[in-house]
């Protein structure tokens, strides 16, 4: 059963990869046609090889491509931000240097705690990738609550196809967060009906996704937030294009400089 849910995944991710190509959707949907494309090797090599998910082989795979999908997954969510909030581009230019400066620091700090208290030597490759894995997934899990609640409060202009990719992406991630947590935290004698039922949602995002984005819904644009008062919702955005509009100028004064130097 989870052998032919797997299988079903690789037809799904296919079928995503080659519908952004052929719609010209790869260009502004980029990160999740990568992460697609990414999705499709990462399962297709196991299934390929045939590596049962309790062999060495499929383990050392898992810690190779595991920063690949971290990586990818912070690319999409900083996309996706941008692509939420991009009536203030600089805004979202210092929101994402911040919470990549956090992220960094909070990998340091994970790995130095790691250490100071005394990691076994034995496997202690992956106790490190399981330190930055918790550091990594808490990050995203609260860049994503934030744009969620940035959805329901600010009244923003958003193309169909950008809600409904926000939506998906919601609650792929948020299933495969918690799932990293649940294991984690409960241990792995659950690992097969999680695993399982992983599966069947990612299966049924993948299905979304190809089914949500479409040519049309690129031009179709949709006014969302704060719906029980737009009034409010209108003021809160004048605030955020106002402090935009401050981040923009601090950037200016350096932008001028360097131009007279470059004329000089």
């Amino acid at each position: 059963m989870e052998k032919n849910l797997v299988i079903l995944g690789l037809v799904l991710n296919i079928i995503l990869v080659l519908r952004l190509w052929r719609t010209g959707l790869h260009s502004p949907f980029r990160h999740l046609f990568l992460y697609s494309f990414f999705v499709l090797i990462r399962s297709g090599v196991p299934v390929l090889a045939g590596w049962k998910q309790n062999s060495g082989s499929y383990a050392y795979w898992w810690a190779f491509s595991e920063p690949i999908f971290w990586l990818l997954a912070v690319l999409l969510a900083l996309d996706l931000c941008a692509s939420i909030f991009h009536q203030f581009p600089a805004l979202t230019s210092w929101g994402g240097r911040i919470y990549k400066a956090a992220l960094g620091v909070g990998v340091v700090l994970s790995l130095g705690t790691l250490f100071l208290s005394g990691a076994p030597e034995q496997f202690i490759w992956l106790h490190i990738l399981l330190a930055v894995q918790r550091v990594v997934l808490t990050s995203l899990l609260l860049v994503i609550l934030a744009l969620l609640f940035s959805l329901a409060w600010f009244r923003v202009n958003l193309t169909r196809n950008t809600l409904n990719h926000a939506v998906i992406f919601f609650v792929y991630f948020l299933a495969k967060a918690g799932v990293v947590f649940l294991l984690q935290t409960v241990g792995l004698q659950i690992r097969g009906n999680v695993n399982m039922a992983l599966t069947i949602l990612a299966d049924a995002c993948f299905l979304a996704w190809i089914v949500g984005l479409t040519p049309r819904g690129q031009n179709v644009e949709l006014r969302v937030g704060h719906q029980w008062n737009p009034e409010e919702g209108e003021r809160l955005v004048r605030q955020l294009a106002l402090l935009n509009d401050s981040l923009a100028s601090r950037q200016t004064p350096t932008t001028g400089v360097r131009g007279i130097a470059n004329e000089q």
